[in-house]
């Protein structure tokens, strides 16, 4: 088993991050540069629209940390038509007012601009991603080290080797960071249409309006949640690590290393803002597959907790609404307990809608079937997909020795999958959901016993 997850990480190919189109520089790039690194001190005045006032709180957070506030220097952030300081002085620029709207930064004696459109004007980041926070970096670091080592010691209580698999999968983990460059495009443009968010930009995108309530509290800054989203993923792999059977939790592991293998899913964890979603769908089948749940259990501590991140996932996935309901069917022996996830639940999803409303729900809306899904499910999916014929070949030549229960973990895990796998094709969001329990239930079938 140790041999196995070198191995499956051997199969990842490392997605590199996507270029974004260039930044304008007048008269060149140096000139900006050596405002960077002069003594002036400068004050901000952005445009009137709310994605220049955004754009205005990025620039001075970065400025900041190398600068002093003062008279010096006068940064305008927007466009001629969007602010007026700039329509005053751009006929220095001796350039066409229709100009003003591609991404560039053009240095005056005593003016920057920071011009662009609402589409384009976050592409300006590209020189002030270096100025970087160098106690963040080491903050996340000492976080991401307790982390993993307190994983290790609780994993190691239970005599096996899950412990020592950790630490193995978390390095794995840690080199992929450091090899994986910074994704500035994508990060960049998160943080542009959050903190345009904050001073009223329209937006459907419910994750945007999470990291707009993030903004509130900490600095918008890539590599902060570069490191923060890294450690979401170490958090992942510790949440499915206890997705497998308690004295395999290794195999856990090994489900998490299943499901990197696929291309689309490791550009998925990388690109897309709903990795909290699928975190809190990993920590909600962990619960199941870890606690007590029999008739004799109360289990209202996994209860509230399921509720607590069943709720969490349903923000950035309302399709997970049906995991109280199987659970309902997998676990019917005690009525309190099931009402009581049932209704926080439905508690959690009336205060979703009357926070979001329909913006919650409307990027989940079905669509026709699409076959290319199917495909990218057995693509994406195919290790999973041989270990399930494995195990199933298996199954059947030694039926008479199997007994398959009817409720449990692996019937849960199993009924979910099922269920993601439906409705992937008609809704290719829920792809890395899909190939993430299948992952899951591979994992737990592999480990055949007499009774599954």
């Amino acid at each position: 088993m140790k041999r196995a997850l070198p191995a499956l990480f051997l199969l990842i190919m490392l997605a590199g991050s996507v270029s974004a189109a260039g930044v304008s520089y007048y008269p060149d790039k140096e000139a900006f540069m050596k405002f960077l690194d002069s003594n002036l001190t400068y004050q901000i005045v952005p445009g009137n629209d709310p994605w220049s006032k955004g754009w205005a709180i990025y620039v001075d957070e970065k400025l900041s940390r190398i600068k002093g506030h003062g008279n010096d220097t006068i940064v305008l952030v927007g466009n001629v038509y969007t602010n007026d300081l700039i329509a005053e002085v751009w006929n220095q620029t001796g350039l066409d007012p229709s100009a003003s709207l591609t991404p560039s930064i053009i240095v005056l004696n005593d003016t920057v601009l920071i011009t662009g459109s609402s589409e384009n004007l976050y592409l300006t980041y590209e020189p002030f991603v270096g100025i970087k926070m160098n106690s963040v970096k080491i903050a996340i670091t000492i976080m991401g080290v307790v982390y993993v080592i307190l994983m290790m010691i609780i994993l190691k209580r239970d005599g096996s080797y899950a412990g020592s698999m950790f630490l193995m999968g978390s390095l794995l983990l840690g080199e992929w960071a450091l090899l994986e460059p910074l994704s500035a495009p994508f990060l960049s443009k998160t943080l542009y249409l959050s903190l345009a968010r904050l001073n009223g930009a329209p937006t459907n995108d419910v994750s945007i309006v999470v990291v707009s309530h993030i903004l509130e509290i900490l600095p918008p800054d890539e590599v902060l949640f570069w490191a923060v989203r890294w450690l979401l993923v170490f958090f992942l792999l510790g949440a499915t690590t206890y997705t497998a059977h308690r004295r395999e939790r290794s195999l856990g592991i090994v489900a998490f290393f299943l499901v990197l293998s696929a291309p689309l899913f490791r550009k998925w964890l990388l690109t897309s803002n709903e990795i909290l979603g699928l975190l809190s769908f990993a920590v909600v089948v962990a619960i199941v597959c870890s606690s007590n749940f029999a008739p004799s259990s109360s289990g209202v501590a996994s209860v509230l907790m399921m509720s607590l991140f069943t709720v969490l996932g349903m923000v950035f996935n309302p399709y997970l609404v049906f995991l109280p309901l199987v659970f309902l069917v997998v676990f019917p022996g005690r009525t309190t307990r099931n009402a009581s996830y049932l209704l926080l639940s439905a508690i959690g999803i009336l205060l979703i809608y009357l926070s979001l409303g329909n913006s919650w729900v409307s990027p989940w809306h079905p669509d026709e079937l699409n076959s290319k899904v199917l495909i990218d499910i057995v693509r994406e999916g195919l290790l999973q997909l041989v270990v399930l014929v494995y195990v199933g070949a298996r199954m059947i030549a030694r039926r008479n020795d199997i007994k398959i229960r009817r409720k449990g973990p692996t019937v849960f895990v199993g009924t979910v999958t099922v269920i993601l796998l439906l409705l992937t094709p008609i809704e290719s969001g829920l792809l890395p959901y899909s190939l993430f329990s299948l992952s899951i239930l591979a994992a737990r079938l592999i480990r055949t016993s007499p009774q599954i």
